[in-house]
């Protein structure tokens, strides 16, 4: 703000201030006299929005050997990490903000990506919309689309193999 002299109705001088013209940070647009923020009101709600819901990814993102090993460990915390450090994003994301995307704080969000995997079919497929994870990766059937069973038994990790555990399929025989 500069304070300039005015000659005002011929009493003399008076004190009155003159503003410089404020850009958006963002976009470049001339902010308002009466904003005092750095960014316009578009670009305010934008960046709000931004971080409201994990942004838009190309389909090549999912194709990251990061991201595809990740997928095939069937533990979403620690698909969870590698999307937050994927270098589509240019810096790692922070806990704090992927877990207001999922509902979560941030020591709940690092006990799901350092612990067991998250069994509960409900909050796998809830993580798995939010993210926008393409069905065909996931290691379970979203509601409404079906994968032939021979396409899930074949992207299942050989360690869930049914030689291995025969239990798995008869447990029922067993209580």
């Amino acid at each position: 703000m500069v304070l300039t002299l005015a000659q005002t109705w011929g009493d003399g001088p008076a004190m009155t201030t003159a503003h410089q013209p404020r850009h958006c940070s963002r976009c470049g647009h001339r902010l308002a006299a009466d904003n005092p923020l750095a960014m316009c009101s578009p670009c305010q709600s934008a960046s709000v929005d931004a971080h409201a819901r994990p942004p838009a990814v190309p389909p090549e993102f999912w194709t990251l050997d990061q991201m595809r090993d990740a997928l095939a460990t069937w533990h979403m915390g620690r698909v969870i990490f590698s999307y937050r450090h994927h270098p589509h994003h240019r810096q790692t994301l922070p806990q704090e903000l992927v877990g207001t995307w999922l509902g979560l704080t941030q020591a709940q969000l690092s006990r799901i990506e350092n612990g067991r995997a998250p069994e509960e079919l409900s909050k796998l497929i809830r993580y798995s919309q939010i993210f926008g994870i393409p069905a065909e990766l996931l290691w379970f059937d979203l509601p409404g689309s079906s994968r032939d069973r021979r396409t899930a038994e074949l992207s299942r990790p050989s360690c869930y193999s049914r030689k291995r555990w025969p239990w798995r399929r008869t447990a029922h025989r067993y209580l």
